[in-house]
């Protein structure tokens, strides 16, 4: 039987999406859709309980120029509709926030699951880490600090991306 109750946000999910509320100044919304991953003007949209997808689109936010922060998409479109510099400068910052994950994650001291970066093949942009760790050093290192906790909470390590969509929304008890 199914339950009318909402659904439990994970430890790691509510810590997280508290920090990149405050900075970001978007609302969350909860998606369950996976295969459309905009995040409309003021909102940020990823499933329930996906952290990585969390933390993935707050990259997205830190590594978009600052006039495009507040558009649709933190100024990314879609594929079809790219010119080729376009397309380059998209690549480049899904290359950029692969390094970023990758540092946050390591300072938490948590294997982050296959995502989106992966397909980029950031690692074969090592050049892009220096500048990649330049936006990551815009925010205080209290707020990083904040961020690499949540990432060690049940739940961290949790992405859509890797994951079956029959898997999702998942509660806290099978992330615990």
């Amino acid at each position: 039987m199914k339950s009318d109750a909402p659904p439990i946000q994970t430890p790691a999910f509510t810590a997280l999406l508290a920090v990149i509320e405050r900075l970001t100044a978007r609302a969350y919304v909860a998606t369950q859709c996976f295969n459309d991953w905009r995040s409309p003007r003021g909102k940020i949209c990823v499933p329930l309980n996906d952290a990585e997808g969390l933390l993935h689109e707050f990259c997205h936010w830190l590594v978009a120029d600052v006039v495009a922060r507040d558009s649709d998409d933190y100024g990314l479109d879609a594929d079809d509709e790219l010119t080729a510099r376009q397309r380059q400068k998209q690549e480049r910052q899904e290359k950029m926030c692969g390094w970023i994950e990758d540092a946050l994650y390591s300072r938490a001291g948590v294997s982050r699951k296959y995502s989106s970066v992966d397909e980029s093949d950031y690692l074969s942009s090592p050049s892009l880490k220096r500048s990649s760790m330049f936006h990551l050093s815009k925010i205080s290192e209290e707020d990083q600090r904040l961020i690499t906790e949540a990432l060690r909470l049940p739940g961290g390590c949790a992405c859509a991306y890797s994951d079956t969509q029959s898997e999702w929304p998942f509660t806290m008890r099978d992330h615990i």
